[in-house]
């Protein structure tokens, strides 16, 4: 039995340091062969529609590269993976450079960072887990891992339990319930979607190197209304 620091077990690569990096790193190698066959599909249709692309990349690329999410979305270091690929996806549509400042694009094409749909599908699994029986297996490695952090011991439910702290979702996690999971995961997503443009917008208006970018784009301006804030 060879001795490995790294071995892949259903699909995801596990490391000896219980890091998701190298495997974040395998799912984007095998998403941008996907990604590279859209580009080259589109080229050949010569079909140039922004709509077109995000709508196959959502479809085709988005779910190889958030495979297994629901352990590492949460997981910033590996995360930080995922969205290179989005963003040179992006980038490599528009035709800029690699250098192009990152809010550039997400103004640009509308899009918000895809570490949302992971953070999502995490939550998603979280509540799957709190609604099983007590006798199934994964409610009962829950319930394991529940105690450790109870007792300070990190691992994927402190995770969890800061996250949901962090965006007002404390008493979610007292509970360990919520009402209407679906109303919930709606709300969760919303706030989470509307945090990360109104940290956006501000950063972009506050910036002098952006403030030729943002008297052309109107879509920082839509933005700007829509959070109702008062820049001046």
């Amino acid at each position: 039995m060879p001795v490995v620091n790294v071995y892949k077990y259903l699909g995801i690569l596990f490391s000896t340091r219980l890091s998701f990096s190298a495997a974040c790193q395998d799912l984007v190698s095998r998403a941008k062969n996907a990604l590279f066959c859209i580009m080259r599909k589109l080229y050949v249709l010569n079909n140039n529609s922004l709509a077109i692309f995000l709508k196959l990349f959502d479809s085709r690329v988005q779910p190889i590269a958030q495979y297994g999410s629901e352990l590492w979305a949460l997981d910033e270091v590996a995360s930080v993976h995922i969205e290179k690929l989005h963003l040179f996806a992006l980038k490599k549509f528009l035709g800029v450079e690699r250098r192009t400042p990152n809010d550039f694009v997400y103004g640009d094409t509308g899009r918000y960072p895809i570490s949302i749909h992971s953070v999502i599908r995490c939550i998603n699994y979280w509540l799957k887990l709190l609604q099983m029986p007590d006798s199934r297996l994964p409610h009962k490695a829950y319930l394991m891992l529940y105690r450790l952090d109870e007792r300070g011991k990190v691992n994927w439910v402190s995770k969890v339990r800061k996250f949901l702290f962090l965006y007002g979702f404390g008493v979610v996690w007292v509970n360990q319930s919520v009402g209407d999971c679906r109303a919930f995961v709606s709300v969760l997503r919303e706030r989470l979607i509307d945090c990360r443009w109104q940290n956006w917008a501000s950063h972009m208006h506050e910036s002098e190197r952006f403030s030729t970018y943002c008297g052309f784009n109107g879509f920082l301006h839509e933005t700007k209304l829509y959070l109702k804030l008062d820049f001046d």
